[in-house]
């Protein structure tokens, strides 16, 4: 990746996150069929956006700041790495070193430098440096204060091989340069103490972070062509607060976000195609709530519950260039998916958007869309109805509607 390409990723994220800074525009009419739809689509996946920045950026460091903790307190103690006026160097577990040191005034500022560290064969490959905010001078914290891995001069560097199993996969060279700088509270406890658990707790944090993954395609075969692709990412001033925590013997999750502010966006470019933008969106105070109930294991029911404003870019493979613009939720009956596992149906709901039109989710009758979809036995497909005020009445239904929504929301040519 060339430093004028790298240049022009970032001036592209840079100028869409300066959309931020204005105030939003009103909310787009939904007064037609396609605005119907797109006003749906994006109901259904406001936790997705309102999470999106936190799955990006925040979950990958939270991991490998959890594994640097857990090595260094296998290791050593904050008071040896305290007073150790160089620090303290330990292994990985499969290659590579954690250079740790600890600040004496009572700040609690953890700082570790990543040489070529490797969790095991086979696995990423990090380098850079990390700094930390513990509560207290302890390598297994409650919490953190603040989280940074790499700046925009120094990014923290990911590295990974994938050699071809056949003599025709090519070998791949993935490099992920990472600048993430968090303040505020995040929980850095596992459920149940599970190292596979999600992370549960209350979280209240802002951020600004970016990251830039390149893969690059190399063959044997002389006559196939390398091959680059190279995403870029970006989070601006995101303001969240909210809460993951379990209940009725640990079988439901409840995950609460509050997206007070913030943009994200992500753009790819490859050999044989420029950046193109592939989500850009403005967060305006919207909040969410979902909540899974897993059942038996085997069926399970989710909810959604979405109330705020989310101004969006769509992305040009769907064509929705035309409904670029703020979409308001206001949720009157929480839309339930009634069984994760298998089924994209939703059986109940019932949401106001963009403040006049009104959108209802209930089941329906076969047939339905999509064509390609094969219903699951005794699966009834999703009836949407969203009444428009004097713009008339939009129906539709699907077995999939998040698919099939997707051609019905596209501008006209």
């Amino acid at each position: 990746m060339t430093t004028s390409l790298r240049l022009t990723g970032v001036v592209a994220l840079a100028s869409f996150a300066s959309l931020s800074m204005a105030a939003p525009p009103p909310v787009l009419p939904i007064n037609t069929s396609a605005a119907a739809a797109r006003g749906v689509l994006r109901a259904l996946d406001s936790f997705n956006d309102a999470s999106r920045p936190n799955q990006f950026f925040v979950e990958p460091m939270r991991r490998l700041s959890e594994f640097a903790l857990a090595t260094l307190n296998s290791a050593t103690t904050p008071q040896a790495v305290q007073n150790a006026r160089r620090g303290i160097t330990v292994a990985c577990p499969a290659s590579g070193t954690l250079t740790a040191t600890l600040s004496r005034n009572g700040t609690h500022v953890l700082k570790v430098y990543w040489s070529a560290c490797s969790r095991s064969i086979g696995q990423p490959v990090y380098t850079g440096h990390s700094e930390l905010k513990l509560p207290s001078d302890t390598f297994a914290p409650a919490a953190l204060e603040k989280m940074r891995f790499g700046s925009a001069v120094e990014p923290f560097i990911e590295t990974m091989v994938f050699v071809g199993e056949t003599e025709t996969d090519p070998t791949i060279h993935s490099e992920t340069l990472w600048d993430v700088q968090l303040a505020g509270t995040l929980p850095m406890t596992r459920f149940l103490n599970s190292p596979f658990g999600i992370f549960t707790g209350a979280f209240d944090y802002r951020m600004d972070a970016t990251y830039e993954q390149t893969f690059d395609y190399t063959y044997t075969d002389p006559a196939a062509a390398p091959f680059t692709q190279t995403t870029f990412a970006s989070a601006t001033d995101y303001r969240v607060i909210g809460s993951t925590n379990h209940t009725n013997g640990n079988r439901v999750v409840h995950e609460k976000v509050n997206a007070r502010r913030g943009s994200f966006s992500q753009a790819v470019e490859t050999t044989y195609q420029p950046l193109q933008t592939f989500l850009a969106y403005d967060l305006i105070n919207l909040d969410v709530y979902r909540e899974f109930n897993a059942g038996d294991g085997i069926t399970g029911t989710s909810t959604l519950t979405a109330n705020g404003k989310i101004d969006y870019e769509w992305p040009p493979y769907l064509n929705g260039s035309c409904g670029n613009g703020v979409y308001s939720f206001n949720t009157i009956v929480p839309i339930r998916q009634y069984d994760v596992f298998h089924i994209d149906g939703r059986d109940q709901g019932k949401v106001r958007l963009n403040q006049t039109a009104v959108a209802t989710f209930a089941l329906g009758d076969g047939p339905a869309l999509p064509e390609w979809y094969t219903p699951q036995p005794n699966e009834r497909p999703t009836a949407i109805t969203v009444n428009m005020g004097t713009a008339g009445t939009f129906t539709h239904t699907s077995y999939f509607p998040t698919s099939s929504l997707q051609a019905v929301m596209r501008c006209e040519p």
